[in-house]
């Protein structure tokens, strides 16, 4: 935008055909320039104006005021800064909601995992117990001394302590 000076008779006709906010073409698709009024009424207040306009006054071209351009951009701000807090309120909303819920789910989870490895520990216990007492069918439950081979992980599911390794033949 260029700024010219300019006697503004726009003032008081009453034709403006504007958009809101800062105009950047007027509506026969010339550039908007920057004017500055020279009238009583308005003495050195800036207004847009496309070119044409100010060579054919007759016509209806776009007009705007300078500081009331500026003040329905601050408005059209103000406006999307509001939508934008109300969507960021939304969102945490939304953000503590699906949170409780998979705090929720995971919980539910943890337990369901309990319940199923404390079903797997007395299986297991169970079945070593049926092994008669021999573990792994090398060595006698009872001489276990923990060699950390297969036979004793059965023992440690029992919880039995280790004592001296005896084969049983």
């Amino acid at each position: 935008m260029s700024t010219n000076s300019y006697y503004s008779s726009a003032s008081s006709s009453g034709f403006r055909v504007c958009p809101p906010g800062v105009p950047s073409k007027c509506w026969c698709g010339e550039e908007i320039i920057t004017f500055t009024s020279k009238t009583k009424e308005n003495p050195y207040r800036r207004f847009y104006r496309c070119a044409i306009a100010m060579k054919r006054e007759n016509e209806e071209h776009l007009f705007k005021w300078v500081d009331e351009a500026l003040l329905d951009e601050i408005k059209m701000v103000n406006e999307k800064c509001k939508r934008v807090a109300e969507n960021i309120s939304d969102l945490r909303m939304n953000v503590m909601v699906n949170m409780e819920l998979l705090n929720k789910n995971a919980k539910q989870m943890e337990e369901e995992l309990i319940k199923k490895m404390e079903g797997e520990l007395l299986t297991m216990k169970e079945n070593v117990e049926e092994l008669g007492r021999t573990c792994y069918g090398k060595v006698s439950f009872e001489d276990c001394r923990g060699c950390c081979c297969d036979c004793c992980i059965y023992c440690m599911a029992l919880g039995k302590s280790a004592g001296v390794v005896e084969v049983l033949e």
